[in-house]
């Protein structure tokens, strides 16, 4: 998504820092994180490729070649519960090399078997990824959410825009290196706020407000105050005005 400056937003993944992939003979791949092993029988490349990068840091997962047509080779994926049960954007997050090479594919190709078998398997694995916000402007992310719990599935959408939010009561910021951690006791995810714009979003919540209001209240293109929103909600990190709410400095 480009923003008012001209520049895209970009939305990245990679692996927490504490998981392991493992190639088998047969073929297989195990990622083991904190929560156990999960196993991924004939891995198709653009699965490979996928976990790859994600090891070396945060990617654009657009830019991982599928093979296209035939999914990049065959087989088929499962991502299961195992035999047992990462610059560094954030607490968690492995050390990236930032933005992924080439350009993806063109729109209009039609579907790549590849890319939704690799979208398939790296949705299995959300309880290992860290996802991360960002701007192509070189000044490093705005902001990472890491997971806490294997319960954990973080998608982001746009979030009404006349709909009052602000933050929870049991939140609590804290600083970390050259940014804050933002965290809640029953949350399943720690945020990171790398930027200052991140941390200028956060401030308008300390009030109800819409999203509307804090896009139209800060010096910030607005695509991005509305992803910085939609980031923070997915993160568990927004509550509904009329609850009572706060922020904890640590």
């Amino acid at each position: 998504m480009r923003i008012g400056t001209g520049h895209r937003v970009l939305h990245l993944w990679s692996l927490s820092e504490d998981v392991v992939v493992e190639h088998r003979a047969n073929g297989a791949m195990v990622v083991r994180g904190r929560w156990g092993a999960e196993w991924i029988d004939r891995p198709v490349p653009a699965v490979r490729e996928a976990l790859r990068r994600m090891e070396l840091g945060p990617v654009l997962l657009a830019n991982v070649e599928t093979g296209k047509r035939g999914g990049g080779g065959p087989g088929r994926e499962r991502a299961g519960q195992g035999p047992g049960q990462g610059h560094k954007p954030g607490p968690g997050q492995k050390q990236g090399s930032g933005p992924g090479e080439g350009r993806g594919r063109r729109r209009g190709d039609g579907p790549d078997p590849g890319r939704v078998i690799m979208m398939r398997v790296v949705g299995r694995l959300s309880h290992l990824i860290v996802r991360t916000l960002g701007v192509d402007d070189l000044r490093g992310p705005l902001l990472s959410v890491s997971p806490v719990a294997r319960t954990g599935s973080f998608v982001p959408a746009p979030l009404p825009e006349e709909t009052p939010v602000r933050l929870p009561a049991d939140a609590v910021l804290t600083p970390w290196r050259s940014g804050f951690t933002l965290e809640r006791a029953d949350a399943r995810y720690r945020v990171v706020l790398h930027r200052p714009e991140a941390v200028w979003v956060l401030g308008m919540l300390a009030w109800p407000v819409t999203p509307e209001a804090a896009s139209a209240g800060l010096p910030l293109p607005r695509e991005m105050t509305r992803e910085i929103l939609a980031y923070l909600a997915a993160a568990e990190m927004l509550a509904p005005a009329g609850e009572r709410a706060g922020l904890r400095v640590g």
